[in-house]
């Protein structure tokens, strides 16, 4: 009996695993914010990027391709990075800002 449980178990959550999705990587709307950052995603596909320390601030409208969102801010707006993507593993938002600077922002759930 302890023989077809111990194969049983494993088997069953392996199976049950490609049944149970989470939002985050369906619908990146939400906030974001890490240290003073913070990327505000909203569902009628505005966005509001704010950056305390370097006084940034930035809006505009954005998009979602699959794990990839793209930012395009209004004119006069600061210059901030417009390719981010969704973390497959938690709900965090990765971009690369310069060559060896990456900014990652993730949901506080």
């Amino acid at each position: 009996m302890k023989r077809i449980y111990i194969l049983t178990v494993p088997l069953l959550s392996i199976l049950l695993s490609g049944f149970i999705t989470s939002n985050w990587s369906t619908t990146p709307a939400g906030v974001y914010g890490y240290d003073g950052t913070l990327l505000q995603l909203n569902e009628d596909g505005s966005f509001e990027f704010i950056h305390e320390c370097a006084d940034q601030h930035a809006s505009g409208s954005w998009t979602a391709d699959g794990k990839k969102v793209t930012l395009n801010t209004e004119i006069g707006s600061t210059e901030i990075p417009s390719k981010w993507k969704l973390d497959e593993h938690c709900p965090c938002l990765r971009s690369e800002m310069k060559k060896l600077e990456i900014l990652r922002l993730c949901q506080d759930r």
